[in-house]
Protein backbone atom coordinates (compact mmCIF):
# COMPACT_ATOMS: atom_id res chain seq x y z
CA UNK A 1 0.00 0.00 0.00
CA UNK A 2 1.54 3.02 -1.36
CA UNK A 3 1.48 6.12 1.83
CA UNK A 4 2.64 9.25 -0.21
CA UNK A 5 0.03 11.75 -0.76
CA UNK A 6 -2.04 11.69 -4.46
CA UNK A 7 -1.72 13.61 -7.57
CA UNK A 8 -3.96 13.24 -9.91
CA UNK A 9 -3.30 14.47 -13.26
CA UNK A 10 -5.72 14.75 -16.24
CA UNK A 11 -3.81 14.05 -19.16
CA UNK A 12 -5.08 12.33 -22.41
CA UNK A 13 -1.54 12.15 -24.60
CA UNK A 14 -0.33 8.97 -23.65
CA UNK A 15 3.35 9.45 -24.32
CA UNK A 16 2.73 12.80 -22.08
CA UNK A 17 1.48 10.28 -19.41
CA UNK A 18 5.01 8.51 -19.97
CA UNK A 19 6.92 11.87 -19.94
CA UNK A 20 5.31 13.07 -17.15
CA UNK A 21 5.64 10.03 -14.71
CA UNK A 22 9.14 9.46 -15.38
CA UNK A 23 9.99 13.15 -14.99
CA UNK A 24 8.29 13.01 -11.23
CA UNK A 25 10.17 10.07 -10.90
CA UNK A 26 13.47 10.76 -12.03
CA UNK A 27 12.78 14.16 -9.66
CA UNK A 28 11.65 11.48 -6.69
CA UNK A 29 8.78 13.48 -5.76
CA UNK A 30 7.24 11.88 -2.57
CA UNK A 31 3.91 11.42 -4.47
CA UNK A 32 1.74 8.70 -5.79
CA UNK A 33 0.44 9.51 -9.31
CA UNK A 34 -3.22 8.66 -10.79
CA UNK A 35 -3.77 9.50 -14.61
CA UNK A 36 -6.59 10.11 -16.32
CA UNK A 37 -7.84 10.35 -19.49
CA UNK A 38 -10.00 14.11 -19.61
CA UNK A 39 -11.80 16.04 -17.27
CA UNK A 40 -14.75 13.35 -17.21
CA UNK A 41 -12.61 10.57 -16.09
CA UNK A 42 -11.32 13.23 -13.59
CA UNK A 43 -14.93 14.04 -12.03
CA UNK A 44 -15.42 10.52 -11.58
CA UNK A 45 -12.25 10.00 -9.69
CA UNK A 46 -13.14 13.19 -7.80
CA UNK A 47 -16.37 11.41 -6.86
CA UNK A 48 -15.51 8.03 -6.28
CA UNK A 49 -17.76 6.56 -8.95
CA UNK A 50 -16.96 3.94 -11.48
CA UNK A 51 -14.24 2.21 -11.85
CA UNK A 52 -13.01 4.86 -9.41
CA UNK A 53 -14.73 3.53 -6.38
CA UNK A 54 -12.52 2.15 -4.42
CA UNK A 55 -10.71 4.93 -2.28
CA UNK A 56 -8.23 2.91 -1.36
CA UNK A 57 -6.84 2.56 -4.70
CA UNK A 58 -7.75 5.66 -5.97
CA UNK A 59 -7.27 7.94 -2.81
CA UNK A 60 -8.53 11.65 -2.74
CA UNK A 61 -5.79 13.69 -4.33
CA UNK A 62 -4.16 16.62 -2.41
CA UNK A 63 -3.61 18.45 -5.82
CA UNK A 64 -5.07 18.42 -9.36
CA UNK A 65 -3.09 18.75 -12.26
CA UNK A 66 -5.39 19.48 -15.90
CA UNK A 67 -3.97 19.76 -19.29
CA UNK A 68 -5.89 22.62 -21.08
CA UNK A 69 -7.30 20.89 -24.22
CA UNK A 70 -8.53 17.62 -23.70
CA UNK A 71 -11.49 15.96 -25.31
CA UNK A 72 -15.39 15.82 -24.03
CA UNK A 73 -14.14 18.20 -20.91
CA UNK A 74 -11.62 20.60 -21.23
CA UNK A 75 -9.15 21.57 -18.05
CA UNK A 76 -11.42 24.81 -18.33
CA UNK A 77 -14.05 23.17 -18.01
CA UNK A 78 -12.77 20.73 -15.43
CA UNK A 79 -11.36 23.65 -13.28
CA UNK A 80 -14.75 25.28 -13.11
CA UNK A 81 -16.40 22.15 -12.21
CA UNK A 82 -14.19 21.67 -9.37
CA UNK A 83 -15.14 25.18 -8.08
CA UNK A 84 -18.14 25.16 -8.56
CA UNK A 85 -18.22 21.90 -5.94
CA UNK A 86 -18.47 22.15 -2.19
CA UNK A 87 -16.41 19.44 -1.30
CA UNK A 88 -13.74 20.20 -4.12
CA UNK A 89 -13.20 23.47 -4.47
CA UNK A 90 -10.60 24.24 -2.02
CA UNK A 91 -8.75 21.25 -4.16
CA UNK A 92 -5.41 23.21 -5.50
CA UNK A 93 -5.79 22.62 -9.50
CA UNK A 94 -2.28 23.42 -11.34
CA UNK A 95 -3.17 23.60 -15.24
CA UNK A 96 -0.70 22.06 -17.38
CA UNK A 97 -0.30 22.92 -21.28
CA UNK A 98 1.61 23.36 -24.09
CA UNK A 99 0.69 26.63 -25.08
CA UNK A 100 1.85 29.88 -23.76
CA UNK A 101 -1.18 31.73 -25.05
CA UNK A 102 -1.69 34.86 -22.93
CA UNK A 103 -5.82 34.15 -23.22
CA UNK A 104 -5.50 30.53 -22.07
CA UNK A 105 -3.58 31.96 -18.80
CA UNK A 106 -5.97 34.48 -17.94
CA UNK A 107 -8.85 31.99 -18.57
CA UNK A 108 -7.61 29.52 -16.33
CA UNK A 109 -6.54 32.12 -13.45
CA UNK A 110 -9.97 33.91 -13.57
CA UNK A 111 -11.51 30.46 -13.17
CA UNK A 112 -9.57 29.70 -10.29
CA UNK A 113 -6.64 27.97 -11.43
CA UNK A 114 -3.68 28.16 -8.33
CA UNK A 115 -0.78 27.88 -10.87
CA UNK A 116 -0.29 27.64 -15.18
CA UNK A 117 2.86 25.63 -15.77
CA UNK A 118 3.90 24.52 -19.14
CA UNK A 119 4.26 20.65 -19.79
CA UNK A 120 8.25 20.82 -20.62
CA UNK A 121 8.55 21.43 -17.34
CA UNK A 122 6.95 18.39 -15.27
CA UNK A 123 9.12 16.22 -17.94
CA UNK A 124 11.76 18.13 -15.95
CA UNK A 125 10.22 18.88 -13.11
CA UNK A 126 12.27 21.89 -11.30
CA UNK A 127 12.42 22.05 -7.39
CA UNK A 128 10.23 24.82 -7.77
CA UNK A 129 7.43 23.06 -8.70
CA UNK A 130 7.89 20.70 -5.84
CA UNK A 131 8.00 23.61 -3.05
CA UNK A 132 4.64 24.33 -4.95
CA UNK A 133 3.07 21.39 -4.60
CA UNK A 134 4.09 20.83 -1.19
CA UNK A 135 3.18 24.42 -0.62
CA UNK A 136 -0.94 24.23 -1.95
CA UNK A 137 -0.99 20.98 -0.47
Amino acid sequence: MNTYPTILIAEDSESDQILIGLGFEKAKFPFSIHFVQDGIQATEYLEATGRYRNRSEFPAPIVLLTDLKMPRMTGLELLAWVREHKIWRNLPVIVITGSNQAEDLRQAMELGANSYVVKDLLMRPPPALLKAILRLS
